[in-house]
């Protein structure tokens, strides 16, 4: 897709969002925040979205309320403008395993 020239005047800036294609539709990708909740995304350059996401990411240029309109009724109520880091979230540490008490070695009898 043809990158834009830039905004025109009056209206909302083109923003370059990642889908996917499936039977020659193309479907937003969802993401997820931190938090665990699901945001959209968008990049205001395709050199931005394929910095992060990868030269061969599929996107359609929308603008923030054609996104808005596409992604609320499904949920999705945050979009993410420009995101520098996607990633998993930090895990909280594990509580510390209290050490199994040391083995006695087994009693030996004498025979006889």
């Amino acid at each position: 897709m043809a990158a834009a020239a830039g905004p025109r005047p009056g209206t909302d800036p083109l923003r370059f969002v990642p889908v996917r294609t499936v039977a020659g539709v193309q479907l937003l990708r969802f993401f997820r925040r931190r938090d665990g909740g699901r945001c959209a995304v968008a990049f205001s350059s395709v050199r931005a979205l394929h910095e992060l996401l990868g030269p061969e990411q599929e996107f359609a240029e929308l603008t923030e309320r054609a996104l808005r309109a596409l992604s609320e009724p499904v949920g999705v109520r945050r979009i993410c403008l420009d995101p520098r880091l996607v990633a998993p979230p930090v895990l909280p540490a594990a509580p510390p395993v209290d050490p199994a008490p040391p083995r006695r070695p087994a009693a030996v009898v004498a025979d006889g």
